[in-house]
């Protein structure tokens, strides 16, 4: 007599973690064709789009899949040492978001890669939805924060209720292409989505919160143990740049986490 498998198969469409380097570097990919595309990243030897962030534990990486495919990504970092990644370009206009028993996540390396103009937006609300419940639910977060080309800035304020902060400015991260801050009080949010996007507010706050939330927590061991010293060394290998492009603070954050990388490459 065989055993059978009771394991439940994952429905066709699920928004979730990651929670294997496969789906993180194909997340990352994503994120490099789509930049590439746009004019905001160089051809590198990865084929990935690797920032400091996407090293630390203290990002969470969230992906839509259909299947076995990946038709978007968006990830949800923490604050490491008070700094974000838009700190680099925002430093002051971060200060302005911060308030009393604030802890401030950003919104980053979002991109969608759906064959209309629906699934796109499908995409997109199904990584907001999640984002707003591991930021908020989860993690703690108070506010949202998240750097814009200018030209996304009308659907960000006034489809999801962001706010704008300080000028436009040129970020070297994506060719010197022009960007925007814009931030979102989590504490507050859900009243102005029932007020001014009432349909919104049930899709976020209400429809299967519980069933995306409990999927999230149930993920999140097997994410934060995918950031370990073997995936830093990964990435340094087939990505070296992003070793020599680190700042002396980069290195020191991350050898707290990392620290048999510290005699090795961190020096």
């Amino acid at each position: 007599m065989t055993r059978q498998n009771n394991r439940v198969p994952p429905p066709p469409c699920e928004t979730k973690l990651v929670e294997t380097r496969e789906e993180l570097e194909e997340a990352l990919r994503l994120v490099y064709r789509k930049y590439n595309i746009a004019g905001f990243q160089k051809k590198n030897r990865s084929g990935m789009r690797i920032n400091f962030h996407n090293l630390l534990p203290t990002s969470y990486t969230l992906i839509r899949k259909n299947h076995s495919r990946i038709e978007g990504t968006l990830t949800v970092v923490q604050e490491y040492q008070g700094r974000l990644p838009s700190s680099e370009l925002f430093a002051e206009e971060i200060e302005q978001v911060r308030h009393e028993n604030s802890l401030l996540c950003e919104l980053s390396g979002l991109a969608i890669n759906t064959s209309s103009f629906k699934n796109s937006k499908t995409t997109l609300l199904s990584l907001f939805k999640a984002a707003f419940i591991l930021g908020f639910d989860l993690l703690g977060c108070t506010d949202f924060c998240m750097m814009i080309n200018p030209s996304h800035c009308n659907f960000y304020r006034n489809e999801m209720q962001f706010e704008r902060v300080g000028p436009v400015r040129y970020y070297g991260k994506v060719n010197d292409a022009p960007a925007i801050l814009l931030k979102m009080d989590l504490l507050t949010c859900e009243q102005h989505f029932l007020e001014k996007k009432p349909r919104l507010h049930d899709y976020f706050f209400l429809q299967k919160r519980k069933t995306v939330r409990n999927r999230i927590l149930s993920l999140l061991p097997r994410h934060r143990e995918l950031f370990n010293n073997q995936l830093a060394q990964h990435f340094f290998e087939i990505e070296p740049v992003i070793l020599s492009s680190l700042t002396d603070q980069e290195k020191e954050t991350l050898s707290l986490y990392f620290p048999d990388l510290t005699k090795t490459l961190l020096v």
